[in-house]
């Protein structure tokens, strides 16, 4: 009997040992978060990103660090970078339209404009209520000088959303359609 008293009162004195060790990886995690957030807000993008890949190590933290990886690369025009992390991310939540349209804009900005035109249209249709979500695929037609799928989701949108202030949106650019297309 002793020697279970003995036994257990060991394991039980080992047992907060390790629970501490545990515990102090996620702080120190936590940490490396924080100290990057401050980073960020100083514009120091590279060490920024030094402590969000030290952060990411902790799967607590590796999908928010991830992404502020991907937009520290952005603010450094390493959009090839940050579209490479978004991917990944984009890959594990599909239905995450803040990381869809994040990776559609770094593809953007990349010049891989046929891929970020796939992702738009994805969102204008998984958010078929956002006038954000079909400005930005419109803009983006326009961009990639798509202008008869420009005018077609433009007539679609003014019918879907007709208050004036997101009318005169798909307005101005059906006008910068016409300008664009008559100067040729």
């Amino acid at each position: 009997m002793k020697y279970i008293t003995s036994i257990l009162f060991c394991f039980l004195c080992i047992l907060p040992v390790f629970a501490y060790g545990k515990k102090e990886a996620r702080s120190l995690s936590s940490e490396y978060f924080e100290i990057a957030n401050a980073y960020a807000d100083l514009s120091n993008y590279d060490k920024a990103i030094l402590f969000y890949q030290k952060a990411a190590t902790d799967k607590t933290f590796s999908n928010a660090s991830q992404y502020n990886m991907a937009r520290m690369y952005g603010l450094k025009n390493d959009w090839e970078t940050a579209a490479g992390i978004l991917k990944k991310l984009a890959t594990d939540a599909p239905e995450n339209t803040l990381i869809l349209r994040s990776y559609g804009y770094a593809l953007a900005s990349s010049g891989h404009t046929k891929q970020a035109l796939e992702i738009y249209a994805q969102l204008a249709q998984k958010e078929p209520e956002n006038p954000e979500a079909q400005l930005d695929y419109i803009r983006l037609l326009v961009f990639a000088k798509e202008y008869e799928l420009a005018r077609s989701e433009i007539e679609k949108a003014i019918q879907t959303f007709p208050t004036a202030e997101e009318r005169n949106q798909f307005e101005t650019i059906l006008k910068q359609i016409d300008e664009e297309t008559t100067s040729k």
